[in-house]
């Protein structure tokens, strides 16, 4: 049985930690569990938003993007799966449904949000939200709703990770017009 050895809780392991100090390193950890909390708190308002905007605006996409898409996801899913030794949990015309419904979503809402961009002071993209994009895409997101994914080309998962920024700012802002509350956001 193997036991953890914790570092001792002093300014020496808060240096290590991009701190200044233990008191630093306290600081930047209740504000970074608060902002977790706060965001996931939020993300139904989020989901809500962009049900109502697929409901209200809903439109026919190309049946070539979406059917690209999806089978890029498929096969990025059963790769993964196999490189994993798992067994497949559905058969493919589930996932297909799955990733199909999901892809949908994605692409509606990436057209439908893209003027709206264009138009409001979203205060630009941050090298850090970006990383905590990726962050999320990869450790946070069940596989079916990611948009990054295994075999993605670079500079297409970066383009990616920009559109979902840019997305998720426009729902907050949104829900900001709508509501009048303010999401929360890394400082």
């Amino acid at each position: 049985i193997l036991s953890c050895v914790l570092p001792e809780d002093n300014d020496a392991f808060a240096k290590k930690a991009h701190a200044e100090n233990r008191e630093d390193l306290l600081s930047k950890l209740r504000a970074r569990l608060t902002f977790e909390s706060q965001f996931k708190a939020f993300e139904p308002i989020r989901h809500d938003v962009r049900s109502e905007l697929i409901n209200l605006w809903a439109f026919d996409l190309p049946q070539s993007l979406i059917e690209g898409e999806t089978e890029a996801r498929i096969a990025s899913y059963i790769n993964m799966q196999k490189k994993q030794k798992s067994e497949l949990t559905l058969e493919r015309d589930a996932l297909k449904k799955e990733f199909l419904d999901e892809v949908k979503r994605y692409f509606t809402l990436l057209f439908l949000l893209k003027p709206l961009a264009q138009t409001i002071d979203l205060g630009g993209v941050q090298q850090s939200e970006v990383l905590e994009e990726l962050t999320h895409q990869m450790m946070h997101s069940p596989f079916e709703t990611r948009y990054i994914y295994p075999g993605l080309p670079e500079e297409e998962a970066h383009h990616r990770l920009l559109m979902a920024l840019l997305m998720r700012k426009c729902e907050d802002w949104c829900i900001k017009k709508r509501l009048g509350i303010s999401m929360p956001h890394r400082s």
